[in-house]
């Protein structure tokens, strides 16, 4: 192979000018060939944030500022407010691809996973599963909590939005109206998790106050009994309430009618520049070949 000259490379140019139709429309056919294959997906999002405290917008069921200056009853049974304990919000984060939520979701017979989501998929998943059947070990995965979790681990994207406390959850699938159902009632189960959570410790402590007003003679002592015990009484008239305890949804679940994956557009005109760039490499191996 000798060097190549500029009257040479365009010289093929000119001796074979179907070279460049060929390859752009064998590039366009493969193109659409696999898009045909590709299952298109819709990308859901919702955007979330903690509930408001104070303001108009309060809609969250922490009590009063009144309550929590008193000095008798400021430090709240329900929520610490050292650095080291999570607030509510970052616990529904955490939630939301937990078995504990999974679970949830797999007793809603409205969502239906089961039908709509099945483990043991795609090529790793092929891969794993042959490598256990070779290795003797069990290679039947059925669809629960800790398998679903896993799937949401990986399916699931929390975004930041800018340097405020708001997520955006995004969630990518085949099936839009059923992604749209799973990322609300996703939202849904964690929030709920928690209030109940909240709603039983509290519960337990109004027990306990109870019991010990009736234990306590002292004044001083049963006065801050008595505070702490208002304290969880009214929490717990207010855990009643039907709000967000944990997230407010501040955009719900949403996703564009037409699905935006694979980017058709983009694949053709990345395809389309493979294509020239093969018709350019022929006429170069035609011109440098002896």
């Amino acid at each position: 192979m000798h060097a190549p000259s500029y009257d040479a490379f365009f010289a093929s140019w000119r001796q074979k000018p179907l070279i460049l139709p060929v390859c752009l429309g064998a590039a366009f056919l493969i193109t659409v060939l696999l898009l045909q294959l590709t299952t298109p997906r819709y990308t859901v999002t919702a955007i979330v944030g903690p509930t408001a405290r104070e303001g108009a917008a309060a809609r969250s069921t922490r009590l009063p500022a009144s309550f929590q200056d008193d000095d008798t009853v400021s430090l709240s049974l329900i929520e610490r407010s050292d650095d080291e304990t999570l607030s509510d919000f970052a616990r529904f984060m955490q939630l939301m691809t937990t078995p504990e939520i999974a679970q949830r979701l797999l007793d809603d017979t409205e969502l239906d996973l089961r039908s709509h989501m099945t483990p043991g998929t795609g090529p790793r998943a092929w891969l794993d599963k042959a490598a256990r059947f070779l290795a003797g070990q069990k290679t039947s995965r059925e669809l629960d909590a800790a398998a679903l979790a896993r799937i949401l681990r990986q399916r699931l994207t929390l975004n930041m939005i800018g340097r405020s406390a708001m997520r955006e959850i995004v969630l990518r699938d085949a099936d839009r109206d059923f992604a749209v159902k799973l990322v609300n009632a996703l939202i849904a189960a964690a929030d709920n998790h928690l209030k109940e959570q909240a709603m039983q410790r509290t519960a337990s402590q109004i027990v306990y106050l109870r019991r010990a007003l009736e234990r306590v003679t002292m004044t001083e002592h049963r006065k801050t009994l008595a505070s702490l015990l208002g304290l969880q009484e009214q929490t717990q008239m207010m855990l009643a309430v039907h709000l967000p305890f944990a997230a407010d949804v501040i955009q719900t679940a949403q996703a564009p009618h037409a699905p935006d994956w694979p980017p058709a557009a983009l694949c053709f005109a990345v395809a389309l520049s493979f294509g020239f760039l093969a018709a350019c490499s022929l006429h170069y191996f035609r011109a440098t070949s002896p």
